[in-house]
């Protein structure tokens, strides 16, 4: 997702540019992205919306499933080296991912990363009705009825138990 800026950097503020990105492999996902690149006054802002689909692992019954993901960002990338003079540009507090490199190359790929990490669901599920796996035996309840009792409450919630079964009988 390497874009060469070097054109754009050098047209007033404001300039735009929109690129598209099909297929890329990031981070085991296969990504699609449309970019629009506007110049600043310190660099290029990148604001894009991307589609992405990877394999997760479901939480519940352990089996894989295709995940699908849309998400947009925007972030301002900023040069290393002043495209009029090639001079080293001053040192910023920026992360070196949203840097214009040397050759005046814009890599999209680092900041698609950061936000395909920050969109991952922290507990996958394949589908909103997964029974998951039995917790004494461990077959999938999605394809196989277990035979198993209930697993018996803990003790430290009996009482509330019993106080939500009188209010349910009132």
């Amino acid at each position: 997702m390497l874009v060469n800026v070097s054109a754009l950097m050098q047209e007033p503020i404001g300039a735009r540019r929109s690129y598209g990105f099909i297929g890329e492999d990031v981070d085991s996902a296969v990504v699609n992205c449309e970019a629009d690149l506007m110049r600043t006054d310190a660099g290029i802002l990148v604001s894009a919306t991307c589609d992405a689909e990877n394999e997760q692992t479901c939480s519940l019954c352990l089996k894989p499933y295709p995940h699908k993901l849309q998400f947009s960002f925007e972030e301002e990338f900023f040069p290393v080296i002043d495209i009029a003079t090639g001079r080293k540009m001053p040192e910023r507090d920026t992360s070196e991912d949203l840097q214009i490199n040397e050759q005046h190359h814009l890599d999209v790929s680092d900041a698609v990363r950061q936000y395909l990490i920050m969109y991952e669901p922290q507990n996958p599920v394949c589908k909103a009705d997964c029974l998951g796996l039995c917790p004494q035996c461990g077959v999938d309840r999605n394809t196989v009825s277990c035979k198993c009792p209930p697993v018996p409450a803990r003790s430290e919630w009996a009482k509330l138990q019993e106080l939500w079964a009188h209010k349910s009988d009132d």
